[in-house]
């Protein structure tokens, strides 16, 4: 069937055009029903609900008081229309028309709209979402970059400064300890060099030493001597001749001057009585049969006991005294010389240079000792034997002495 006022076709035997809201033919029809139920017209006034209303209790109604025209907007007349119930709204989506009796269609399924708050939001908007998305990732992402800061980079950072902060200090260590060695080598080499100039220096003074008192002895006993003979007797220069008090004393015999003196702890002096010198060059060759010592007296006065004694002993030491009186001596200086013959019956070459206060001493023409003295500056010159610990014989064969 067909709506009689705007055409559109609707199931059989229904009673309001779903479209428009106008009452079908099927309506019109059924308005004479023997139930007497009539169907309410514009001029009844406003929508009353009647029985057909309760025996139609879902029927959907028109919206009352519209005129409609065709090509035209429908016009209210000022009169309100009647409002839907609650929550119900004035058009029904379609539907299937029920089939059969009014009794025995089944409850219409209106769906309830919606419900929505004015000025209110159901949920988040797209953008709002996608920020939230970001800024959860951003946390997440901050999350882990601090884990991964906390339990990997930082600690490698932390090893990494005091694996450089300990090889700084190992290089720093290093390179101390090599100037500590340098310094150390450096300073030791110094050392060994200024050892070694010392040394040179010295072995150089020595060297020059040596030479100049080797220059003394040689230029001393350059020339003519005054004196140079054998001492096989008697001479000018009167050489004493006694037998000592207890046994020894000087003699002449088998071409030489013999001092003996038996006595421990004492010397027998055999003076040249008619000598007088002061500065001189004295050279004598001394031979030690027995005993100890044996030596030269120069610059002496035989009768008060004050002269010079160099003593040469057995045992290859020198000994330079000066004799006070009969009973005190001093000595000046001593030593031991390796130029010293040490061996009975071998002869040693001894030499005195007395040249102001300066005394030199020369055994076998090699330098031993020297002295500055002034205390006697002239006087006689003499040959001696000691007895220090043993019996001794001492024999002297051949003199010179040199005028200075």
């Amino acid at each position: 069937m067909q709506c009689i006022s705007c055409g559109t076709t609707l199931p059989p035997e229904t009673a309001i055009c779903y479209y428009c809201g106008a009452t079908t033919s099927y309506n019109v029809s059924s308005s004479n029903d023997p139930s007497g139920h009539d169907t309410p017209t514009v001029a009844d006034g406003p929508f009353i609900e009647t029985s057909s209303a309760a025996t139609y209790p879902h029927a959907v109604r028109p919206h009352p008081f519209i005129e409609k025209t065709p090509g035209k907007e429908p016009t209210n007349y000022g009169v309100p229309a009647v409002q839907p119930p609650l929550n119900i709204p004035a058009l029904q989506p379609l539907y299937a028309a029920p089939q059969g009796p009014p009794e025995q269609w089944p409850p219409q399924q209106i769906p309830m709209p919606e419900q929505r708050h004015p000025g209110r939001r159901s949920g988040l908007s797209r953008a709002m979402t996608i920020s939230l998305i970001i800024a959860a990732l951003l946390v997440l992402i901050s999350g882990f970059g601090l884990i991964f800061y906390a339990a990997a980079l930082h600690p490698a950072q932390l090893r990494a400064q005091a694996t450089a902060t300990a090889e700084t200090q190992l290089t720093m260590a290093a390179r101390a300890t090599a100037q500590a060695n340098a310094q150390a080598t450096g300073t030791a080499q110094a050392l060994v060099n200024a050892t070694a100039t010392a040394q040179s220096i010295a072995t150089a003074q020595a060297v020059a030493t040596a030479t100049a008192l080797q220059n003394i002895y040689n230029q001393a006993t350059g020339g003519n001597p005054l004196l140079n003979e054998a001492l096989n007797g008697q001479d000018s220069l009167n050489w004493d001749q006694y037998p000592a008090v207890g046994g020894g004393g000087c003699s002449f015999s088998g071409g030489a001057l013999y001092a003996n003196v038996p006595q421990k702890g004492y010397y027998v002096p055999c003076f040249a009585q008619a000598s007088n010198f002061s500065n001189f060059t004295l050279q004598v060759q001394m031979t030690i049969v027995q005993g100890d010592a044996g030596g030269v007296v120069f610059r002496a006065n035989s009768a008060s006991s004050k002269f010079y004694i160099f003593a040469v002993g057995r045992d290859g030491s020198y000994t330079l005294l000066i004799s006070l009186d009969d009973k005190h001596s001093n000595p000046l200086t001593y030593g031991n010389s390796r130029a010293i013959n040490t061996n009975l019956n071998q002869t040693n070459l001894l030499t005195i240079i007395a040249r102001g206060s300066n005394i030199y001493l020369y055994v076998n023409k090699q330098y031993v000792g020297s002295v500055s003295d002034s205390t006697y500056s002239s006087g006689q010159i003499g040959l001696f034997g000691a007895d220090n610990t043993n019996p001794t014989d001492v024999a002297f064969g051949h003199i010179e002495l040199w005028q200075l």
